[in-house]
């Protein structure tokens, strides 16, 4: 089991094939989101003791927003 957070929509690469390119709407979650998401996986896995999980960040490209990982991997 793992935790996979997509935080944006937005790409900088503009790829022919990508479906994503012509949506008028990119959203990017925010860091308050991000922190409710791992919050809530957290709470779940409570009840499974020496539990851990791999954490994944992907979206369109996740990398043009370092602020929010940087800020992810602080807060847990």
């Amino acid at each position: 089991m793992g935790l996979e957070i997509k935080i944006t929509d937005h790409c900088n690469l503009e790829c022919g094939y990508c479906y994503y390119r012509e949506q008028s709407e990119k959203k990017t979650m925010s860091l308050d989101t991000i922190c409710s998401v791992v919050d809530f996986f957290d709470t779940h896995l409570e009840s499974v003791p020496g539990s851990k999980y791999p954490l994944t960040f992907f979206g369109g490209e996740p990398l043009l927003y370092p602020d929010l990982i940087f800020g992810t991997i602080e807060y847990i």
